[in-house]
Order: structure tokens, then sequence, then C-alpha cells
């Protein structure tokens, strides 16, 4: 229902309109009827209806002196005038003030009916028009702190041009007053800690605690600080200043009690990396990326660190940093088994990386070059990423959080790599051993057996062969071939009745002669006397003892 005043100085009228109208069917409530132009105005201060109908010539003040105060004052509300004058004069003046309607007396109650019905859809159109404008501002309103940090977050990225920036500015209230600008970014260290502390808070809630630590402190230091959060979920300080050392010390001052005031009521630990102060709005994205350059260097530094980048300029001496001469020593320590080289090596090279300030991103880049020197390894020596380590071994690398975090993983790479392949030539030597004794057993009677027809067997070299059957039997070829034979012999002499020249053909000797003098070299006895001797079960375990399997 549309609040409707009636306003005429002619009683019958006013009382015609009040009785056969019927003012609720036609989507108006009547909620006052004036005698003249005065208490109108009155009414309309106190009602302001949506609709006032009015004629022109009434006591005190007229009809078009009510239209133009209600204009005026009350711009939504509709005016009818009611006139009993066709005079063109009072058609400009009615326009001029922006009456809807102008009606003749006498008024027939089909025309005025006729009136009301399209005034009420202009009424019904306004009042749509005016929901969805009070919907869309309060989206706005909604969304204007989201707007307003989209538009920070691309003014530091350094995409809007200064015009923009200063349009911008102005919409959102921001003020920065003084000749520098400085930007400081501050980071979580480790998303861990949250899962530690708070295992069953809300991450929202405490990244949101850290903004009103950083907002309260910054407030605290400077004039008109803009917070507010980046999309890589950091929190973002825009500081202001008349001169530029002075804001420099300010934003360090002021970040090192963000990190305090983090660490003592959320038990979290926070860095703050600051950029240069710069001049003017439109080189504010080069302060800003200094910020995050700066950070980086918490791979270097550790955590809970503030970090201006004008501190961390690289040293010339490191750029060209060999790190590939290092990898090579670093493979040949693995091979060798050598612990102590790895070490000694691995050390001096991030005491290198971390005297020379150098950025994250280099040093993953020359960390990198080290890996390959291990994957080199394991390619060469047939082993799989798997059998080391449980992740990719660059995914592991870039989710280490500073450099000596990745000093401790890289060492337990090339330990766990080192113990592999010890480990494996242990059980590869084992192996080639015992096959080396099956070998040679299988063999005995031939007297031409000799190491090079084992190493046939086994495709391996004469060197290595010689290593590695000395580190498994203790003996070398010819003493573990002798006393097999002589064992041989002596199972024979014990169990058959052949004769000494067949035992030592049997047993490898080509000459029956040089067999009894490696016997009684051996045993302190000649075949004859041992065969003699008889005594088989003391015998039994020294021989069992003494090939082994």
């Amino acid at each position: 229902m549309y609040k409707i005043i009636v306003a005429d100085d002619e009683k019958v009228i006013r009382e015609g309109m009040r009785d056969h109208i019927q003012w609720s069917e036609l989507g108006y409530d009547l909620i006052a009827i004036c005698e003249n132009g005065l208490t109108a105005r009155e009414a309309l201060e106190s009602y302001q209806p949506d609709v006032l109908l009015t004629d022109i010539y009434m006591p005190f003040v007229d009809g078009l002196e009510l239209a133009e105060f209600a204009v005026t004052h009350h711009s939504r509300t509709k005016v009818i005038i009611l006139t009993g004058h066709d005079d063109f004069e009072y058609a400009q003046q009615a326009i001029k003030f922006k009456v809807h309607d102008y009606l003749l007396k006498p008024i027939l109650p089909e025309m005025l009916h006729e009136i009301l019905g399209r005034l009420k859809k202009d009424l019904d159109k306004d009042r749509e028009n005016l929901e969805n404008w009070n919907k869309i501002n309060e989206q706005l309103q909604v969304s204007l702190p989201l707007l307003r940090m989209r538009f920070l977050d691309q003014w530091v990225s350094g995409d809007l041009t200064e015009k923009k920036i200063a349009e911008k500015m102005k919409y959102f209230d921001i003020s920065l007053p003084g000749d520098y600008l400085c930007a400081a970014v501050i980071d979580l260290d480790d998303t861990e800690e949250i899962q530690a502390h708070y295992p069953e808070t809300d991450n929202e809630l405490l990244f949101f605690a850290i903004q009103n630590i950083c907002e309260d402190i910054s407030k605290a230091c400077s004039k008109h600080p803009v917070v507010f959060n980046n999309h890589l979920g950091q929190v973002v300080i825009l500081f202001s200043g008349e001169e530029k050392l002075s804001l420099a010390e300010m934003v360090e001052q002021a970040s090192g009690m963000i990190l305090q005031s983090v660490k003592h009521y959320l038990k979290l630990s926070v860095s703050a990396g600051i950029g240069l102060p710069c001049a003017g709005l439109k080189e504010l994205h080069a302060s800003y990326r200094g910020a995050l350059s700066a950070l980086d260097f918490r791979y270097l530094l550790g955590g809970n660190q503030v970090i201006p980048i004008q501190d961390m300029a690289q040293k010339e001496n490191l750029s060209a940093y060999n790190a590939k001469r290092l990898s090579t020593q670093l493979a040949k320590a693995l091979k060798t088994g050598n612990s102590a080289d790895m070490h000694a090596i691995i050390h001096l090279f991030f005491e290198e990386l971390l005297s020379g300030n150098i950025p994250m991103k280099e040093c993953c880049m020359h960390i990198q070059i080290l890996l390959f020197a291990v994957i080199d390894v394991w390619q060469e020596l047939h082993i799989s990423e798997g059998q080391i380590l449980e992740k990719n071994i660059f995914t592991e690398i870039f989710e280490m959080k500073t450099l000596q975090e990745a000093k401790h993983w890289l060492i337990d790479v090339f330990e766990n790599t080192m113990a592999f392949i010890v480990q494996r030539r242990m059980d590869t030597g084992n192996l080639l051993a015992n096959k080396a004794k099956q070998f040679i057993l299988d063999n005995l009677s031939d007297p031409g057996l000799t190491s090079p027809m084992v190493c046939k067997h086994l495709s391996i070299s004469t060197s290595y062969f010689c290593v590695i059957f000395k580190n498994y039997t203790n003996m070398t070829f010819i003493e573990f071939l002798t006393l097999c034979r002589i064992n041989k012999a002596k199972e024979l002499l014990w169990q058959t009745s052949l004769k000494t020249y067949e035992i030592a053909e049997l047993a490898g000797y080509k000459d029956a002669h040089y067999f009894s003098v490696a016997f009684r070299k051996s045993t302190g006895l000649s075949p004859t006397q041992f065969r003699e001797s008889r005594n088989r079960g003391n015998d039994d375990d020294e021989l069992e003892e003494q090939v082994g399997n």
C-alpha cells in the first residue's frame, strides 16, 4: 500500500474523495486530508507520503508552492495537481516542479482511478528499482573488503597505472601520506606449527589473528598503514613516510614487534621480508617484490627473522660457484664408500652457500647439481629411486624450508645411497664367492683349474674376483683350492681302497709324488699313514669346519 495525502480547501471535494474513492482497492492508504497548504506541508513532514494530491488555490500555501516544497524536501513523493483552471501558465509551472500529473475539476472518479492506476505502476517500478538498488548496495558493502584487497594486490603486483591507483585509493579511502612508501610481507614459517599448537582450531581464525596483530602494531608505529592479505595468504603492510632512512628503520622496528607478539600470543613463528623504500605510487611494486625476495632468504637464515632485502646483497665472488666440481667428487666418494670425504664435501658446499647470501632459487639450482651426481651413481649401479627415497628426489628438495634442513636431508640421501651400495656389494660379493667355491668343488679333479677359469664362469675380472674371494673366505684362490683337494683326498683315503696315484688324479693332481708332498705338508702325514690312522670322528669334524659351505 502506498501512502497518499489529499489537500483541498473545498470540504465537499475532501469528503467526497474520502468517502467515495476505494483507496485500498487501488493500492493506497489515505493517511491525511488537509484543508489548506500549511497543514498539508506539515503532513508531508510528518508522514513522508508516496503521493500528494493537491489543489492549486488554497489558503496560506498554494498547491504550486506545496509541490515545490515536496520536490525539494521529499523528492520521492509524486505530486498530482487538481485545479479548476485550464491555464497553460499553471501547466508550465507544474512541469517545472516535476509534477507527475495534472487533473482538471470537476473530478470524475473514472479519470482519478485511471491516473492513480498509472501512478501505482510507476510507484511499483520505482519500488522495485529501489529494492534492486538496495540489494546492489548491500552486495557492494559486503564485497567492498574483497574489492579493496583485490585492488591492493593488483597495485603491489605492478598491474595498474598511477592514475588508476590514485582513483582507487580515493574510492577506497586509502591514504598513505609522505614522499616514500615501503612494503613489508609477514609470512608463517611453518604451517605444520598450526597443527601442533592448534589441532582443533580453524586455520582462517589464526591467520585473522596474525593480521589483527599486524594491524594493531603497524598503526601504533605509523600513520595510516595499509594492511591486507595477498593472493599467497601472506599479510602485506604498506608504510609511508617523509624520509627514506627513518621509514626503513620504522618498518624494521614494527616488523620485529610483530614477530615477538605473534610468538608470544599465538606461539607461532613468522618472518618479515622488507623491501626498499620507494618514491611514487607506481614504484611500490618494486618494494613489494623486494619484500617477497627477502622472505626467500629464510632458506639460508631460518625462521622467525626480520629480513630487510638491502642486507641480503649477494657476494660477487660466489656468483660462479662451481657445484659441478664438487658433484664429481661426491660421486667418487659414494662409489668408493668414503663417508668422511662425502661429509666434508657437503659441509663445504653448504658453508659456501650460506656465506654467499645466495638466493633460494639459486641455492636449489646448486643443490640439484649435487643431486644429479647421486642420480648418475644410481643409474650406473642400477639402483632405483624408490630403493632410497619415498618421494621424488626433486619434489623433496623443494619441500625443504631452510638451508640447514636441506643439508641434513642431502646428507641422509647420500648416506642411504652409500649404505645401500655397501650392502649390495656385500650381498653380491657373498653370492659370487659362494658360486666360485661351488665351481671349484665341482671341478676339483681338473688339474688345469685356475682362477681365470673361475672368473670366466662368473663373468668378472680377475682383480675383482681376488678381492671378494679373499674378503669372504679369508683365503686366496690357491689356498682354498689346495684345502679342497687335500680334503677330497682325505675323504677318498677314508672311504675307498683306491691307490694313492688314483686318489691324486681324482683330487686334481697330475703327479702322485707332488700330491704326496702337498698332503704331508698339509696334514703332517703321508697318504698311507693317514689312511692307517683311521681316526674318522675328529677328522670328519675338521673336514666340515675347513671346507665350509
